[in-house]
């Protein structure tokens, strides 16, 4: 229920959004520390670019978890302009960056994990909203905060939802190693049944031959 009324909520605010925001992407990506993983945008001139990134690391299995040493190095480079670097930032694993295109043309956003351990494996999420020129202007902070305040909103609700999946993820998983231990017992118990029924019938089939060999039957 809690998931549905997030979700309700999640689409009326999409709907006031959609005079300030063009375009929404959400980007999930594993990755070792020290992999560069990359992706491309076209932006006009005064696009604004906001995102929002959040990692986590591999403590065994499927399982993953926050780390306080955990770093991520974000970069954007023009590719029309021999990938001319352009933004260089570095921050923990959870944070975000805005980034205000001054030429028209491809732009390549990359995130790299940083840790101490290279053989670990990263699980990151990138959640960008890309607005147009026309909507928001970089000089003026008051509208570049509004649609801050309005990105953020959205990443909350967002991780709100993705922490309620996670919960339903979990409950699904113990309900699901639950069924597979109680299968496993019933095979285990039919198998002890099938022995022992066997056994009961070889030695009621040695009794009767003993008997009749006693009776001079056989």
């Amino acid at each position: 229920m809690r998931l549905i009324t997030s979700l309700k909520s999640l689409l009326t605010f999409l709907f006031f959004c959609t005079n300030f925001i063009k375009l929404t992407t959400a980007l999930h990506f594993y990755a070792n520390p020290g992999q560069t993983r990359c992706f491309y945008e076209e932006l006009s001139k005064g696009t604004v670019v906001i995102g929002k990134f959040d990692s986590y690391i591999n403590i065994g299995g499927d399982e993953y978890s926050k780390v306080t040493n955990l770093k991520l190095e974000v970069t954007v480079d023009e590719t029309f302009d021999n990938n001319h670097r352009v933004v260089t930032q570095k921050s923990s694993a959870a944070g975000d960056i805005t980034y205000s295109a001054s030429e028209s043309g491809e732009h390549k956003f990359c995130i790299t994990p940083v840790y101490f351990d290279r053989k670990t494996k990263v699980r990151v999420f990138f959640d960008v909203i890309i607005a147009g020129s026309e909507i928001i202007d970089s000089q003026r902070k008051d509208e570049v905060t509004i649609i801050t305040n309005k990105v953020k909103e959205l990443s909350n609700k967002i991780e709100e939802i993705r922490n309620e999946q996670l919960l339903f993820r979990e409950r699904e998983e113990s309900f699901r190693n639950q069924s597979e231990s109680t299968n496993g017992k019933v095979v285990v118990w039919s198998l002890i049944q099938f022995v022992v029924l066997i056994l009961s019938g070889v030695w009621q089939l040695f009794h009767l031959k003993t008997f009749f060999i006693k009776q001079k039957v056989l």
